[in-house]
């Protein structure tokens, strides 16, 4: 098998062949801050299955280290494509060691990477080990926004996909519930919400002890799946 240099100008030259002008300005609109080609997030899953396809002898380590170098120019579709690779190994992501996660997360300038590593695969890696709450717990602190998001993220995928940890979801968001970026407390409202399908007593008491912390759009996300006799407690 080649070595990571060499795979990942592969996977570089094939990402920036595909990019097209009109989905680059839709992504720049939607994601500001990403540096993109512009390649829809379908086109790169389909490119990154052909490529585990292509390079059967590519193992869950090895993936690991050609996240490692997709990272370092900060595209958003070689990120993305390294995190859709990754969640090609399908459970056995969940063996991903947490340091080689947390560099990842340097990484992340915008919202959908940043979920999109949350999902496929520190989501996983948690959930197989919840011990590493207090990571997620410590991420709550960078003064990085979007590693602050992650932890959030990270939370929401705890009780995504036949998983049930709402009261993780809660301790990861207590320290943000009035976080000063409005894209860290859109998460926060999005991992409460996601947490009430799972316990939805244990989210209104959190909700009436913080009711003072929580900013009202947040209040009302977080709210948004309880039922009309639960949301009246919260007016």
């Amino acid at each position: 098998m080649a070595d990571i240099e060499q795979l990942y100008q592969i996977i570089r030259q094939q990402i920036h062949a595909a990019g097209d002008a009109e989905t680059q300005a839709r992504v720049q609109q939607l994601t500001s801050g990403a540096r993109t080609v512009g390649m829809r997030v379908p086109d790169l899953r389909a490119m990154a299955r052909a490529f585990k396809q292509a390079h059967p002898a590519l193992t869950l380590a090895g993936a690991a280290d050609l996240m490692d170098r997709l990272c370092q120019e900060r595209w958003r579709e070689e990120i993305l494509f390294g995190v859709f690779l990754l969640g090609r190994f399908g459970r056995q992501v969940a063996q991903t060691p947490w340091p080689r996660i947390v560099p990842w997360t340097e990484a992340l300038d915008n919202w959908e990477t940043c979920d999109q590593l949350a999902s496929n695969v520190s989501g996983p890696v948690v959930a197989a080990n919840l011990a590493l709450v207090a990571e997620l717990l410590a991420l709550t602190a960078s003064a990085n926004l979007w590693q602050r998001r992650f932890a959030v993220a990270t939370a929401v995928e705890l009780n995504h996909k036949g998983r049930s940890h709402p009261e993780v979801a809660l301790r990861v968001c207590r320290p943000l519930l009035a976080d000063p970026a409005g894209m860290v407390r859109k998460a926060v409202g999005w991992a409460l919400k996601e947490a009430s399908q799972q316990d939805a007593e244990a989210v209104l008491a959190f909700l009436l002890a913080h009711r003072a912390e929580i900013p009202a759009p947040v209040r009302r996300e977080a709210a948004s799946k309880l039922s009309p006799a639960q949301r009246e407690q919260l007016n």
